[in-house]
């Protein structure tokens, strides 16, 4: 799972790509010691997928373009799951 946020405008974004996991459908859950999130299935990436956002960012090159990153400001400020 990866997210970001844009500090100048307050927004929060998660990204997704094109492929669906059909190993984790919509829904299955990410457990972590801050809590539980449910996620869409094309929110599940590879350790590689990762390094190569992170590295781009760390460069300040542009990240990758399989990346869609969908708002999710509005399910923070909520309390709504995903």
């Amino acid at each position: 799972m990866l997210e970001r946020h844009d500090a100048e405008s307050g927004r929060h974004y998660r990204a997704s790509h094109a492929c669906l996991n059909p190993l984790r459908p919509d829904g299955t859950i990410l457990a972590f010691s801050g809590g539980n999130l449910a996620l869409r299935s094309n929110e599940w990436f590879t350790i590689q997928q990762v390094e190569e956002v992170l590295m781009a960012f760390l460069e300040g090159r542009e990240l990758p373009e399989f990346v869609v990153w969908r708002d999710i400001s509005a399910m923070l400020d909520g309390g709504i799951t995903a």
